[in-house]
């Protein structure tokens, strides 16, 4: 069964997304392409995928994917260039400004071992208003596994709603 967005987000009088490192990147892109959110949320979220794993590490990305379980099917891609120019049309950096008027959050660890803390800056700075980045001294990239996440996102709702 295939969900619309109307689905999904229709019956609700509110709607928050929230999402980590590509979650995070994939919730601006939805919230800037169908809106109908009351604010985003996006925790280590790179600025583009193709910034982390440039073309020609794209076989390695690949394997790490499949490693830690994001790719479960040994067969996918089937086409991997396609996958790559889809990986390079999905850059959150190109949706972010998008996003506004509704409000969002950026959070990123300082010492983020996976996305650099430049990303998180950048997003910011193509960002309209109103805009929320926070830095967490000493945050990896598994912020959904940081104490500090879930009072920072219930914090920036509590303030919103």
């Amino acid at each position: 069964m295939r969900f619309t967005h109307e689905d999904l987000i229709g019956s609700f009088e509110r709607v928050f997304l929230a999402g980590f490192s590509a979650g995070g990147a994939l919730s601006l892109k939805y919230a800037a392409e169908h809106g109908g959110v009351s604010g985003v949320a996006a925790f280590a979220a790179p600025a583009t995928f193709t910034g982390l794993f440039p073309r020609e590490r794209l076989v390695e990305f690949l394997e790490i994917a499949r490693e830690v379980g994001i790719i479960r099917d040994r067969e996918f891609p089937a086409d991997p260039e396609s996958f790559y120019l889809e990986l390079e049309s999905s850059a959150a950096v190109d949706f972010v400004a998008r996003v506004s008027p509704v409000p969002l959050l950026l959070v990123h660890g300082e010492d983020d071992e996976m996305v650099p803390v430049d990303d998180a800056k950048t997003l910011f700075d193509a960002a309209g208003e109103p805009g929320e980045l926070v830095l967490l001294p000493g945050g990896m990239h598994r912020l959904r596994k940081d104490p500090r996440t879930p009072d920072c996102l219930l914090d920036w709702i509590g303030h919103l709603t």
